[in-house]
C-alpha cells in the first residue's frame, strides 16, 4: 500500500484512491508545507556543509540518513 499526504483532495480523487487501496492523510497548510520544504533540502543539500534553520513556523526536520 502507498499513503499519499495531501492538502487539498477533491470527492472524485478521494473516491479513485480508495478504488486503488491508497491510504490519504490530509494534513493542514503548515503541515504540508513543511514536509515539502524539508524534502527539498534533504536533496538539494547532499554532500554539501550548508545549515539550514526553522524560522517562523517552520521547523526544520531532515529526513537524510
Amino acid at each position: 500500500m502507498k499513503t499519499f499526504v495531501v492538502m487539498h483532495l477533491g470527492e472524485e480523487h478521494r473516491k479513485e484512491a480508495g478504488k486503488n487501496h491508497l491510504n490519504l492523510v490530509a494534513a493542514g497548510q503548515i503541515a504540508s508545507d513543511d514536509l515539502g520544504l524539508d524534502l527539498l533540502p534533504d536533496e538539494v543539500m547532499k554532500g554539501l556543509d550548508m545549515l539550514i534553520f526553522g524560522c517562523s513556523v517552520f521547523q526544520r526536520v531532515t529526513r537524510a540518513h
